[in-house]
């Protein structure tokens, strides 16, 4: 006899069912209201929830700390029910999450914009459905088993073929591939598309988007999906050069919307904040959309909490190691 699926509602008036085999995540996915989230593999935190009534079974280790612990933090991708829940996961919003497929791909494009930066173009198999939202991210996997997650660059795939960009890490075991002896025709596995970053990017009229390296590729197709006025782009770590020729590759990037900055110092902080409020429409920044490393979202937190920061909604997302779903 099937057991009967256990019910799950928030504290904000939402409620899923949970599916025998179903993590907290999945089930909300199928719900059509996930839980905001990016890897499904307990690394982003992304997915932390907080239990107010009920009981879970962990099958995975959890990032948290035992202050989290202590006052009932989970993360949805690690849990699942073992009786029906009342959680804290903030508000909700209703989303077709596309489902996640396992595809080959073939390389079609290898541009250099840089000596640190590479475009690359994978073609997807013309009977694949293959379809993604702007702001998610695909794992990659090269003929040698190696691994690694890239966030698309636009917002939709172009005739049948997909954007990633590539920054060179000396120490990076797939940034080789890719600098080294990636060629036209190599053959490369998919598995996505993963993350909920631009979820909510439709509610906003101007948001301004900070990223760090080659976390501009989600905030590109963020640009792409919606119709912004003024578009405002801080970009760390990137080269006068790297700017012109991405404003050469992607549609309606001009570079004189793009604020580059070497590093993520104290001086480039107060950069980012006097540009903002030197800016003659700054109050119709709606928003914040933050993409980069952990160390690069921790040191940007201080930046974040001054005006005219401060009083606008933030999301995050951040480069998070490769692995196993």
């Amino acid at each position: 006899m099937a057991k009967k699926p256990l019910v799950i509602s928030t504290t904000r008036g939402v409620t899923f069912s949970q599916q025998a085999g179903q993590t907290l995540l999945d089930a909300s996915i199928a719900s059509q209201f996930p839980v905001p989230h990016s890897c499904h593999s307990a690394k982003c935190r992304q997915c932390i929830v907080t239990v107010a009534e009920g009981t879970t079974h962990k099958f995975r280790d959890e990032n948290l700390t035992p202050g989290e612990l202590a006052s009932g933090c989970i993360l949805a991708c690690a849990r699942t029910a073992t009786s029906d829940l009342l959680i804290e996961a903030g508000e909700l919003v209703h989303k077709n999450i596309p489902p996640v497929v396992n595809i080959p791909a073939m390389v079609s494009g290898i541009k250099r914009l840089s000596s640190e930066l590479i475009l690359a173009t994978l073609q997807l198999p013309m009977s694949a459905r293959f379809h993604y939202l702007a702001g998610q991210h695909v794992a990659v996997t090269n003929s040698d088993g190696i691994r690694r997650n890239y966030s698309m660059c636009e917002a939709s795939p172009q005739d049948g073929h997909i954007r990633i960009l590539i920054r060179k890490h000396e120490t990076g075991l797939m940034s080789r591939y890719w600098f080294d002896r990636a060629a036209q025709g190599d053959l490369l596995t998919l598995e996505g598309p993963s993350g909920t970053f631009g979820e909510n990017i439709a509610r906003y009229n101007r948001p301004l988007f900070i990223a760090e390296k080659e976390g501009i590729a989600p905030l590109l197709a963020l640009k792409a999906s919606v119709n912004t006025t003024g578009l405002l782009l801080f970009w760390l770590g990137a080269g006068k050069g790297e700017v012109y020729n991405a404003g050469s590759e992607f549609d309606g990037l001009a570079e004189s919307h793009i604020q580059c900055f070497a590093d993520f110092s104290e001086t480039s902080m107060q950069a980012m904040q006097n540009t903002l409020i030197k800016e003659t429409d700054c109050s119709s920044v709606d928003a914040v959309y933050v993409c980069g490393s952990a160390a690069f979202l921790k040191q940007i937190k201080p930046l974040l909490k001054r005006e005219p920061f401060r009083r606008l909604p933030v999301h995050t997302e951040v480069f998070i190691p490769s692995g196993p779903r």
